[in-house]
């Protein structure tokens, strides 16, 4: 089978980031001195005191927030079927890859690149194709 290898770019926490997930993950909710928390407050649509705000680390819907600087980017190697490849698209960054089974991925070759590698993955296909148009 037929594959495309290219440069995957993902982002890590760094150790800034793990302290930052292993802060929010083990810490216990602020509670005032009648033991309500913040959450107590909204769920009656009242004011939140200011010392049970959080200190934004999970957000609304429960996401550790983390910053560009509580990240790494790694880089690796990415194997994508030909089959399974299905578009393409430069940004200023990244080159932004889709797959058919729905997955996008972030490389770092360009869609210039990709087509290159994918006209040589087809060659022999296309020179199997014209020989058999000049044998007849």
């Amino acid at each position: 089978m037929k594959k495309l290898q290219l440069t995957l770019f993902s982002k890590v926490p760094n150790e800034k980031g793990i302290a930052k997930i292993n802060k929010a993950n083990s810490s216990k909710p602020i509670t005032d001195e009648h033991g309500h928390d913040a959450e107590w407050y909204r769920d009656l649509n009242l004011p939140v005191p200011k010392e049970l705000e959080e200190d934004g680390l999970v957000d609304g819907d429960g996401y550790i927030n983390l910053e560009e600087d509580d990240l790494d980017v790694t880089m690796s190697l990415l194997l994508i079927n030909l089959d399974d490849f299905s578009s393409a698209v430069d940004d200023e960054e990244y080159t932004h890859v889709y797959t058919k089974s729905g997955v996008k991925f972030d490389v770092h070759e360009t869609v210039f690149e990709i087509d290159e590698q994918i006209d040589e993955l087809n060659k022999n296909k296309l020179i199997k194709f014209f020989k058999q148009l000049w044998q007849k």
